[in-house]
């Protein structure tokens, strides 16, 4: 990966994507298979949510984000870790601040979790406590 050697102001760039970007001269309906490669021309609404709730979005720990800010690799944040919830299980409990929950990509958010810290970002301590080393 080549180093970036120079930046260019906001107002340059944008204008240059402004200048490269097109407006939309014509729409057509296609159906779904041709549809591949083309560009809506008006916002798609599902009429359901699938999955009916908020899951995580990958394996980690659900948290109330606030209880993370400030968070560093040389100055985790320590939660307590109060259940484990794998994909296809329901959280038996709401989520409360100072704490997390193990969770498993898919599964679903706890009450009060907002946030999801990846595991690579985290430490156990012991069975109970969490390290948190980066703000979600």
């Amino acid at each position: 990966m080549r180093p970036i050697r120079e930046t260019l102001p906001m107002d340059e760039a944008l204008a240059l994507v402004m200048d490269a970007a097109r407006p939309t001269v014509r729409t057509e309906r296609v159906t779904l298979r041709e549809a591949t490669g083309r560009v809506l021309s008006a916002s798609a609404v599902a009429a359901i949510d699938v999955p009916p709730f908020d899951r995580a979005a990958m394996d980690g720990y659900a948290v109330i984000a606030e209880d993370t800010f400030g968070a560093g690799r040389y100055d985790p944040k320590v939660l307590r870790c109060v259940e484990k919830v794998y994909t296809g299980e329901v959280p038996t409990r709401a989520l409360s601040p100072g704490e997390c929950i193990e969770i498993a990509t898919g599964a679903p958010m706890p009450t009060g979790a907002d946030a999801v810290v990846m595991v690579e970002e985290t430490e156990k301590v012991d069975n109970r406590d969490v390290r948190i080393f980066t703000p979600v």
